[in-house]
């Protein structure tokens, strides 16, 4: 497999818990089975126009992603079933997800995620912190403010 020319290149740009985001919403059947990668990157493709682009995938990963930090077991149980009704359907698009990375890690594809610094002020003297971050997180943020900005005007 050549897994670099046949996937679609927005699937090789998102990240796994976006994949996983995105095969949820999609017609990936829930039962197990072999799915070749083509396959998969074709339903994480129809996921992420089903979900309205790909920021609005991002976004529903994101938020995800901050349940993740939920300690409270019961808590963290709700807002999974809030974002992804389905708890079997979702642990089997995250299998998918991990399976597809590795399927592109035996066919020798890296994929790197750069990262940025950002400056935040933590004061009112002007100090700032700054942290690395995913330059993927910043590029979607910004396609999330310039689409606010388009609606307000």
């Amino acid at each position: 497999m050549n897994a670099s020319t046949t996937l679609p290149a927005l699937v090789l740009g998102m990240r796994s818990d976006e994949w996983a985001t995105a095969l949820y919403a999609s017609d990936m059947p829930t039962r197990r089975g072999e799915h070749s990668p083509d396959q998969i990157a074709a339903w994480i493709v129809q996921g992420v126009e089903r979900l309205g682009g790909e920021v609005a995938t991002w976004q529903r990963s994101q938020d995800f992603l901050k349940v993740l930090d939920i300690r409270d077991n019961a808590r963290y149980e709700a807002e999974r079933r809030r974002l992804f009704p389905k708890p079997r359907r979702h642990d089997r698009a995250r299998g998918a997800a991990y399976g597809l990375c590795l399927d592109l890690e035996k066919a020798g594809v890296r994929r790197h995620f750069p990262t940025v610094r950002v400056f935040l002020p933590v004061d009112e003297l002007g100090d700032l912190y700054s942290v690395e971050v995913p330059a993927r997180d910043v590029e979607m943020r910004r396609r999330i403010a310039v689409e606010r900005a388009g609606r307000a005007a």
